[in-house]
């Protein structure tokens, strides 16, 4: 459904269900069992749909937060199973996922998402010569600097509703199109380092720049 009103509002044709070959992993229980561990829920476990494309794609992952570290992954990691059944979805959270297709229509799209947008990420492929996935907690690249060199027309933002307006969301999407590019002569902090926001004194200045 998410996937077909976007069609619509953006001008594509969208593909129908049909065309679709629908997969399901069976006994997940997902983040609500992890928290609670209550035996209700494990008595009646859920599935993971997916659909895989109909068309080939080819997909890398950056697991460093300054994409320094990449490696040749999948568009759905079809190993996943069970209790792990969500990161049949992009193989998980990264900061960046480079999905490419054989698309030749100019328009290169950049999605700014939390977990909540990973389901619906791959379906963008369909539609767009590259597909940028970008996870804005793990991602530590200047946002603006990576759209001008990767020459992206579209830009989309998937967060679930808990955090679309959150303060952390707001600061670091803020800190990432405002991030200063690293020197060679500056050591890389560790993924362990945590980074400091630099944000405007006011929350007026805060809207008016997003």
């Amino acid at each position: 459904y998410a996937y077909r009103a976007f069609c619509k509002s953006a001008g594509f044709a969208p593909y129908e269900l049909s065309q679709f070959k629908r997969k399901v992993i069976h006994h997940f229980l997902g983040s609500m069992y992890d928290l609670t561990l209550d035996s209700r829920l494990k008595a009646n476990m859920d599935s993971v749909e997916y659909f895989k494309l109909p068309v080939a794609t080819k997909t890398t992952t950056y697991n460093s937060k300054d994409l320094s570290s990449s490696f040749k992954s999948t568009l759905l990691a079809e190993s996943a199973r069970g209790g792990n059944g969500y990161s049949v979805f992009l193989g998980g959270d990264f900061p960046l996922v480079k999905i490419e297709t054989g698309i030749k229509n100019g328009r290169k799209l950049i999605v700014i998402k939390d977990s909540y947008g990973n389901a619906l990420a791959p379906f963008f492929a369909l539609h767009y010569e590259d597909v940028y996935v970008v996870d804005y907690r793990y991602f530590d690249v200047n946002l603006v600097n990576f759209i001008r060199d990767k020459q992206i027309t579209d830009m989309i933002f998937m967060h679930n509703t808990f955090v679309a307006n959150a303060k952390y969301t707001i600061q670091r999407e803020y800190y990432l199109m405002r991030k200063k590019p690293i020197s060679n002569k500056t050591p890389v902090k560790s993924d362990s380092t945590s980074v400091k926001l630099q944000l405007p004194k006011s929350k007026d200045s805060i809207k008016g720049k997003i």
